[in-house]
């Protein structure tokens, strides 16, 4: 299965004030991010980093091709050891 396109953006909660949605342009939410015990802003700080998981995905694929022959030292293939590991960690059901 794959994730719904992005763009993904933010924006407060109708339903609930003490809410963040994370949303797709035609406005159906991916995603509702609640304050509890931490905060508005710090539910608002998750919603943003869900909402550019789409772009985070995107721009690691296209960093781990085009540095992965690149190569170097065992701390470069750590960090595309890791990256392919994030990626595979998003793309997988």
């Amino acid at each position: 299965m794959k994730h719904t396109p992005g763009p993904w953006r933010i924006r407060r909660g109708t339903a609930h004030l003490s809410c963040v949605e994370v949303e797709v342009q035609d406005g159906d939410s991916v995603a509702t991010v609640y304050d509890g015990v931490m905060g508005i802003d710090n539910a608002e700080a998750n919603a943003r980093l869900i909402a550019a998981a789409p772009d985070l995905l995107e721009a690691l694929k296209a960093l781990e091709v085009l540095f992965s022959p690149c190569v170097r030292d065992s701390t470069q293939a750590d960090w595309i050891d890791r990256a392919r590991a994030a990626i595979k960690k998003a793309e997988e059901a």
